[in-house]
């Protein structure tokens, strides 16, 4: 099961992630450049996407800034820098040193978040 690990934590994609500092977001960031609701990662068939949601500052993937909302495939390891925060992409549970008994399950606060617009070109997992 593919992951987003955030300040030690893990946070699982099963039903998506919405990244941002508004407190209905599933996994909040911390630092003052992030928008509200600044990105969503979610998976499609067997990849993971990024799409920004128009966040004011943007996002880097690998250090590269990331076009604003266009979904990016993302491979493993890959990290995506928001204000000074740091995420780190897993295709599956890391090895490293990681806070293994902190693995949030977002998908309560996904539902508080809403509908995220979508390109047209893009289809993305009904949110429930």
């Amino acid at each position: 099961m593919p992951f987003l690990e955030y300040r030690g934590q893990l946070y699982p994609l099963d039903d998506g992630v919405i990244l941002g500092r508004g407190t209905r977001c599933s996994l909040l960031l911390q630092d003052i450049d992030a928008s509200r609701r600044h990105a969503r990662v979610w998976c499609q068939g067997d990849k993971a996407l990024f799409q920004d949601l128009g966040s004011r500052n943007g996002t880097c993937l690998n250090g590269r800034p990331l076009c604003s909302r266009m979904p990016t495939a993302l491979s493993d390891g890959d990290v995506l820098t928001i204000g000074k925060d740091t995420i780190r992409f897993w295709q599956q549970m890391p090895d490293q040193d990681v806070d293994h008994t902190t693995v949030h399950t977002p998908a309560a606060a996904l539902h508080l978040a809403g509908p995220v617009e979508q390109p047209s070109d893009t289809t993305l997992p009904p949110e429930s």
